[in-house]
């Protein structure tokens, strides 16, 4: 996968917390700002509120079931139970 396309899933994944409310406060604003801008532009203060309140928060790395990586385009129906599409047995056919 490109870089761009990884960023365009890693924004959608981000558009889905602000639009089904996840988020609120700085956090939710910062997250705007970062679909809007990228990263980058925030600040040290900002970017930690990111990484705690939004990253390390909603992001699963791994399933927790068969341990591959979590593309961004599974990412959303992954925070509850940290599996995968293929693990998560709500999303199984």
């Amino acid at each position: 996968m490109s870089r761009d396309q990884d960023e365009v899933e890693f924004n959608g994944f981000l558009k889905d917390l602000v639009k089904a409310g996840n988020l609120e406060g700085a956090a939710e604003g910062i997250t705007k700002l970062v679909i809007a801008e990228g990263r980058d532009k925030l600040t040290e203060k900002q970017d930690w509120v990111f990484q705690t309140q939004v990253i390390d928060k909603f992001v699963h790395e791994r399933c927790g079931m068969c341990h591959q990586k979590i593309p961004w385009c599974e990412m959303f129906f992954a925070i509850d139970k940290g599996f995968c599409a293929a693990c998560d047995p709500d999303l199984r056919p």
